[in-house]
């Protein structure tokens, strides 16, 4: 998410930056009168340009500006450390208040990313129109979420917004501050998601009552907390899963944000999945640490947080991963350095035997998503492609015309037609064939914009938020 975000680099420097303006004028002034005087056949003396410089390297000078170097980097430095923190409470709450809308209606339960499918219907055909768009305040990188009547959408300005489905009408919004760079869940008639990107530190879980309309926990870590939580449950045992960036994976009670386990592996920046009493997640290569090479896939036990068995990845696997049978799949590539390194690795859920690998041409920074015996990815070339694990290759593969830059949307199945849908960067919306990769359609409207966000999908059609706040909903029937 660099290109999202303007990072502020300070290096301290060696010579004293007081001194270093104050020399560059005076010299600068020295050449140029000297020049302007020998046009006319005079002559200056140096004495001037020497007793200049003579003076900036006394002692005193010396430790003024060094003193007062230190105190121009302190104060970046500190306007940094604020500037990256959560929002202040106070002023959450204190907007919060002029926001509150309470409700009467009752909220499904949303609690995960759903990759795995088995799919019911097969593809006769689909149709599909924009049916309607709106605008919201600020872009939003991280998908729009269902739950009843409701869309819900996080945004760049801070914001999560309440969609009608369908008209796509603000019913309401939360007000956190910061960015809400991914996709919320609801849970027992609370909207919970985190905050920040790769720079946020000590950043929070929120959760607002949607009965009410006000805000009623949060959870403080010492990461950021830019990826979408997990609600999870084993033996009657409910647990919230988030990520915290360097600062690992927490679990903790959904509703009174009590800390259950912390375990710390490397920098996690994905969404959990669960099977029985098994919880996996795979790790990625901090650009902040330059030397460390290493990326994992973990397993760790439901209720304990105790390793169950930890794999080392040929790359940083930063999207959740996918269960597969009795497998589970992780897709790896880098994101903060330059690499062509990319593809699937799976592993027996049981004790994280190896059990199938993919190469791909790229990095691989897009959830992946199991319908059957396939698995989809898109890697951040906007290649999108198709393994049958049953022949144990890669089944199908295509390119976006126009992909500039590095892609992070994803493959999203539509259980509901029997097909793929790939929301490009630049080049708008493919539908596509998931038997043999064969574009059904392509939609590509002037005001795509650029979009990361994957599809979400619903039974009357399929919804879209870009960049620039645009949602879109594409009315679909087959």
């Amino acid at each position: 998410m660099d290109e999202l975000v303007n990072y502020h680099e300070i290096h301290a420097l060696i010579v004293p930056t007081v001194l270093i303006p104050l020399t560059m004028i005076s010299v600068v002034i020295s050449v140029v009168a000297t020049f302007i005087a020998g046009l006319f056949g005079i002559k200056l003396k140096a004495e001037g340009p020497k007793r200049m410089l003579e003076l900036l390297l006394k002692p005193r000078i010396i430790i003024t500006a060094v003193l007062l170097n230190g105190a121009f980097i302190g104060g970046v430095w500190l306007y940094q450390y604020i500037d990256n923190a959560p929002t202040f409470m106070f002023n959450i709450n204190r907007i919060n208040k002029k926001l509150i809308t309470p409700s009467d209606q009752t909220y499904p339960n949303n609690v995960a990313t759903k990759n795995n499918f088995k799919s019911s219907h097969k593809y006769s055909g689909v149709e599909f129109k924009e049916a309607m768009i709106s605008k919201i305040e600020g872009g939003a990188f991280g998908h729009a979420t269902l739950a009843g009547n409701s869309l819900f959408v996080g945004t760049s300005k801070g914001y999560v917004f309440e969609i009608k489905r369908r008209t796509l009408e603000v019913v309401r919004k939360f007000y956190i501050g910061k960015y809400v760079s991914a996709g919320t869940i609801v849970w027992n008639n609370n909207v919970i998601f985190g905050e920040g990107v790769h720079a946020t530190h000590h950043a929070r879980i929120y959760s607002f009552d949607l009965k009410s309309g006000k805000l009623r926990k949060t959870f403080s870590t010492k990461g950021h907390t830019e990826v979408q939580p997990v609600v999870g449950k084993y033996q009657n045992q409910e647990l919230l899963f988030f990520t915290a960036g360097a600062d690992g994976l927490y679990a903790v009670k959904p509703d009174t944000k009590e800390e259950v386990w912390h375990k710390n592996d490397g920098h996690v920046d994905s969404s959990v999945v669960y099977q029985g009493n098994r919880v996996f997640i795979g790790t990625g290569r901090d650009k902040e640490n330059t030397k460390k090479y290493r990326a994992y896939a973990v397993a760790y036990d439901f209720l304990t947080g105790e390793h169950l068995w930890k794999r080392e990845l040929p790359a940083s696997s930063w999207m959740q991963p996918a269960l597969f049978k009795d497998e589970v799949c992780f897709v790896y590539g880098e994101v903060y350095f330059k690499s062509e390194l990319g593809g699937v690795q799976c592993f027996y859920q049981n004790n994280g035997i190896p059990s199938q690998s993919y190469r791909n041409l790229g990095p691989v920074v897009s959830i992946p998503m199991v319908v059957d015996f396939m698995i989809y990815y898109a890697d951040s070339n906007g290649s999108v492609c198709g393994i049958d694990t049953l022949q144990k290759r890669v089944s199908w593969c295509f390119k976006v015309k126009d992909n500039k830059g590095v892609s992070y949307s994803g493959v999203t199945y539509d259980p509901y037609r029997d097909v793929l849908l790939y929301p490009s960067k630049n080049d708008g919306l493919y539908v596509i064939n998931r038997y043999d990769g064969s574009i059904i359609q392509h939609y590509n409207p002037k005001n795509w914009g650029r979009n990361y966000a994957n599809l979400t999908v619903g039974e009357e059609g399929w919804y879209t938020v870009n960049m620039a706040g645009l949602v879109r909903f594409i009315s679909a029937t087959k």
